[in-house]
């Protein structure tokens, strides 16, 4: 997965955490990007979530803390490499 992607964007809620595969598949790709120290594993949190998740110790890009839509957006164009909109 991570070795063909350059980057991996996980929607997080309680659903994917909750579900054996999803967490299944976020093993791998925090096995293959240990630490996250190449980045490559880019959380998003869309909704608050209550349960407990693998990748706590990767800062996400956290919808539920920022007032701004435009904000929330620019931080995940940021983190995927590319350019901000200064909108």
């Amino acid at each position: 997965m991570l070795r063909r992607c350059s980057k991996l964007v996980v929607i997080l809620s309680d659903e994917f955490l909750k579900n054996p595969d999803s967490q299944w598949s976020l093993n791998v790709g925090v096995s293959l990007d240990p630490g996250s120290k190449g980045k490559k594993i880019i959380p998003v949190i869309y909704k608050k979530i209550t349960e407990p998740n693998l990748l706590a110790g990767i800062n996400p890009c956290n919808r539920t803390r920022v007032l701004e839509d435009s904000w929330f957006w620019n931080s995940v164009i940021r983190s995927l490499g590319g350019v901000q909109d200064n909108k």
